[in-house]
């Protein structure tokens, strides 16, 4: 699986790839932080239900970025 942050729908700012079994959760901190090292400054994270979870959301609140991510059926 291929995740990728972009600055806008024409510009990748960082790329990676991980086995399709992989979980997305744990991807989120390293990607965010990659991507703050390039830009210095994320004003949102848009991502899907995969990336739903506390410590992800805390990572973005410790970040100062807004954390735009779905919650799953099960959160609480």
């Amino acid at each position: 699986k291929v995740i990728v942050t972009a600055a806008d729908e024409d510009t990748a700012v960082v790329v990676d790839v991980a086995p399709g079994q992989a979980h997305d959760a744990p991807l989120l901190e390293p990607m965010l932080d990659r991507t703050l090292a390039r830009v210095g400054a994320v004003d949102e994270l848009v991502g899907d239900k995969g990336f739903d979870g506390d410590r992800q959301r805390h990572a973005c609140v410790g970040r100062d970025v807004a954390a735009v991510i779905p919650s799953k059926s099960n959160r609480v």
